[in-house]
């Protein structure tokens, strides 16, 4: 629960929890001309944790899409300009729009952010596992979306056009 009196703003921290070693002091051994080395692994998870309050808003652009190849390797770069008072969360979608009006997903990536108090967030990723379109003709529809499924709202995006 959040206390009554806290300011207005995004408020970022996280819960890590971990297994805590018995220390067991029998397995030393001892010996003057013996050295002894015991490595015991230690299991953790982090959470992050968001706490929101007050009047909240973001906005955020997708600008300066590019797509580049080299050594047989196709990259579609972009940067995210985010701009508010709240951090920005969700998916991207590419999608190949050939000449003839055929829409085909070449690539999806799940769960980006750029959190406050970053401005902005520059991403490349790589086209080269899809190679069932002609990357010299037509356009890239980059979607940046939030949400699940059908609730899922379009965040920005922007259009590529390929020559």
């Amino acid at each position: 629960m959040k206390p009554a009196q806290i300011a207005e703003g995004e408020y970022r921290s996280h819960l890590y929890f971990r297994a805590v070693p018995q220390n067991n002091a029998s397995d030393a051994v001892a010996g003057a001309s013996e050295i002894s080395v015991s490595l015991t692994p230690v299991f953790g998870i982090t959470i992050p944790v968001i706490v929101r309050s007050g009047n909240l808003a973001a906005k955020v652009e997708l600008v300066n899409p590019a797509l580049s190849e080299e050594n047989n390797s196709r990259k579609l770069s972009f940067s995210f300009s985010r701009s508010g008072n709240m951090s920005v969360y969700g998916d991207i979608a590419v999608d190949h729009i050939a000449a003839d009006g055929k829409v085909t997903r070449v690539k999806s990536v799940k769960g980006i952010a750029v959190y406050t108090p970053n401005t902005s967030r520059s991403v490349t990723i790589d086209l080269s596992d899809y190679t069932g379109v002609d990357y010299s003709a037509g356009k890239l529809l980059i979607a940046y979306t939030a949400g699940q499924n059908n609730n899922s709202i379009t965040l920005a995006k922007t259009e590529l056009d390929l020559k």
